[in-house]
């Protein structure tokens, strides 16, 4: 029962590493190419650190027992 919580656990953590991948990537992008000016520090702040929060609940999930 154990092995199976850690297996969900890790596989949430994965998920999270790509979700907060991809919203840092889409962060970097939005913010390169300016799509909505007025919005630029939201995607350029906002976004990223989201993205980072995201990603480092991954790291918990995935490296701690």
């Amino acid at each position: 029962m154990e092995n199976n919580n850690n297996d969900l656990r890790i596989r949430n953590g994965f998920l999270c590493w790509g979700v907060g991948g991809f919203l840092g990537f889409l962060s970097c992008v939005f913010t390169m190419t300016e799509l909505i000016p007025s919005m630029n520090n939201f995607f350029l702040y906002g976004l990223t650190s989201i993205a980072i929060l995201v990603v480092l609940y991954g790291c918990y999930l995935i490296f701690e027992k």
